[in-house]
């Protein structure tokens, strides 16, 4: 009995297509467009429809989609849906439905259920291969059948080069063997559609929109029938439409394509009249999307395992550094403490223990400074260590009074200081001025304050050397004026020295030496002027005041710069009154540095007349000799080059 709902189909086609009851097509649920283009869809398939048409072109599909499919003839209707899943490894699954039943002999041709499972997988160089399993039951008189076969397909499709394509690059082909396995059970099966399809299509870019397509295909059947096909297409934007030979019969298709979604129609004419109408839905990201996402989360990953291994060693770098600055601070190395602590805080600047720790190192620090500057006397280095202190830490009482009491040791010894130059100054002027008794008493008051004034203990030495040298002149000088009968003179230098050294016995054996030799000349002189016309011996010529006179301006012309009549002087002294005073001991400083300066002008003959001059006074002197001995080397030198270089 004819069903209601069947009925109303077959009126439906009845009104669309007068002659749709010449008879049935037995293949898959047509895909709307794919069914204008024959064989040739083999080539051309959507991988939306891929499933059904050719199982190979899943491998095209970019991201998951849908279909959803119908075909009506006179008596046959069928439905489809399907399926299919990119994933990252590379092959692309596909899982579908089919039903077909017949609307005038239900009880003839029983209904049919298959699902259908595909994959497909790239093989490079534009090829892709898959294959579809399909597992089916048909159902008649209360009996169901189950079987399955197997469809293998191969598409080679490649893709178009930007810069410039290669003509090759405008082919595609496809070859399906359909039921390759012979489907069981075989008898009035409506799904045997055993055979082989193959389609090979060229398409061409028109500019701008517009694409344009021809496709060939053919059918070959197991009883060896075979429908040859051609279809032309063409696109505009997502606009499709074809129109192509099946067998010799018209068939038309258009479709609309929007990116997530398709909508097919496509009419095959001749004996069967058939509609075939697809809607594909596209969603979800595509497999370039997933795996640009995938290698960012995997980035993300390694980032973030990254920054925990990272984060992990900086803790414990973290905690090493203070370890350490706890150690070095209770080792009194508040130096190094702080900078591991100043560290510390650079890393984990909100850290408690570093914050306060390097507050504790730099306070402890100043502290350590500022006895190291009391202890070496640098009270006003401490005072500003002791600032710094109280800089970090202004709570500290105890710092603060230390720093008022070395404020008050700071201006103590400024005023010491004072005391030192003022006094070290007084020393410089009295041993310019050859008062070294005097410059000996401001050195002794400068060491007394600071006993490691160097520059003092040194001139207080010269002074005290140039003191007995000028003592023991005098002594000499008097002894001379005393052997030479020149009491008075001899009485005159004696007293200058007593005035300067009171207690020196020698000077003062001399004195006596020369008022009682004196006593006994004046005794001498009245008794031979008592006597009558007795000539006397004449006496000694006495040194003249005017040899003292001699020495005196010497000496100030010394103390005037001039060294050379300062020398001058001293020479005409030492002619009248040889070893007088200290004549001789200036001379030789005199020659030795006068020589000095000739023989470092070049002046070597002049030089070494000067030296001879000072080993006249003092032969012993081996500095002499050897500037001596050397200027002589050097004068020779020069004359034996003067010789060898004349013609």
């Amino acid at each position: 009995m004819l069903h209601p709902r069947n009925a109303a189909w077959i009126l439906v086609l009845a009104t669309l297509r007068p002659d749709a009851a010449l008879g049935a097509s037995h293949g898959s649920p047509g895909s709307g467009f794919e069914a204008a283009l024959g064989a040739g869809a083999a080539a051309l398939v959507d991988a939306s429809a891929a499933l059904f048409e050719n199982p190979a072109a899943l491998a095209r599909a970019d991201r998951p989609g849908t279909a959803i499919g119908g075909e009506s003839t006179w008596d046959v209707q069928g439905l489809r849906f399907g399926a299919h899943l990119p994933t990252l490894q590379g092959p692309v699954w596909g899982i579908g439905y089919t039903r077909w039943e017949s609307l005038l002999e239900p009880a003839r041709l029983p209904v049919q259920n298959a699902v259908h499972v595909g994959v497909a997988q790239h093989l490079g160089f534009g090829l892709a291969a898959g294959g579809a399993l399909e597992l089916h039951s048909q159902e008649a008189s209360g009996v169901r059948d189950n079987g399955f076969g197997m469809d293998l397909a191969l598409q080679w499709r490649p893709t178009l080069s930007a810069e410039k394509p290669r003509p090759w690059q405008h082919l595609a082909a496809g070859l399906v063997l359909d039921d390759i396995v012979e489907p069981q059970p075989v008898a009035e099966n409506l799904r045997d559609r055993r055979g082989v399809r193959t389609g090979v299509a060229w398409s061409q870019t028109l500019g701008g929109r517009w694409n344009a397509a021809l496709a060939l295909g053919l059918e070959a059947a197991r009883d060896s029938r075979r429908a040859f096909s051609a279809a032309a297409c063409t696109q505009a934007g997502g606009v499709q439409l074809a129109l192509g030979v099946r067998d010799g019969d018209l068939t038309a298709g258009a479709a609309l394509d929007r990116g997530t979604w398709r909508i097919g129609y496509a009419l095959t004419g001749g004996a069967e009249l058939g509609q075939h109408v697809g809607v594909q839905l596209r969603f979800g990201p595509g497999v370039h999307e997933r795996r640009v996402a995938e290698r960012r989360a995997e980035e993300l990953q390694m980032a973030a395992n990254t920054m925990r291994i990272v984060s992990a060693s900086r803790n414990a770098e973290f905690e090493t550094w203070i370890e350490q600055a706890e150690a070095d601070f209770a080792h009194g190395q508040y130096a190094a403490s702080a900078d591991l602590y100043a560290l510390a805080l650079a890393r984990e600047p909100y850290d408690v223990r570093a914050r306060t720790g390097l507050r504790q190192a730099r306070h402890a620090g100043r502290l350590q400074e500022a006895d190291t500057l009391i202890q070496a006397g640098d009270h006003e280095g401490a005072a500003h260590a002791l600032e710094q202190a109280l800089v970090i830490v202004p709570e500290d009482s105890v710092s603060a009074e230390r720093l008022l009491a070395e404020r008050r040791a700071a201006h103590a010894a400024d005023r010491t200081q004072s005391e030192i130059a003022r006094r070290f100054q007084a020393g410089i002027d009295a041993y310019a001025q050859q008062r070294f008794v005097d410059a000996v008493h401001h050195f002794d008051e400068v060491l007394r304050l600071d006993r490691h004034h160097a520059a003092a203990a040194s001139y207080r030495k010269q002074a005290r050397a140039a003191h007995e040298m000028r003592v023991r002149g005098g002594l000499r000088s008097a002894r001379a004026l005393v052997d030479a009968g020149d009491y008075d003179q001899a009485r005159a230098v004696l007293h200058q020295l007593l005035e300067l050294i009171p207690q020196n016995s020698e000077a003062r054996k001399l004195l006596a030496l020369a008022d009682s030799r004196a006593e006994a000349a004046r005794r001498a002189e009245s008794e031979h002027l008592g006597t009558s016309g007795e000539d006397s011996a004449p006496a000694p010529v006495p040194v003249g005041p005017e040899v003292s006179q001699l020495y005196d301006q010497g000496m100030q012309l010394y103390r005037s710069g001039d060294l050379v009549g300062a020398m001058r002087a001293w020479e005409d002294v030492a002619g009248r009154a040889p070893h007088f005073a200290e004549v001789d001991q200036y001379l030789l400083r005199g020659y030795r540095v006068t020589g000095l300066e000739s023989y470092t002008e070049g002046r070597l003959r002049e030089a070494v007349d000067i030296w001879e001059k000072a080993l006249r006074l003092e032969p012993d002197n081996e500095q002499l000799r050897r500037y001596v001995n050397q200027a002589q080397a050097k004068l020779a030198r020069a004359q034996s080059s003067e010789t060898s270089g004349r013609p």
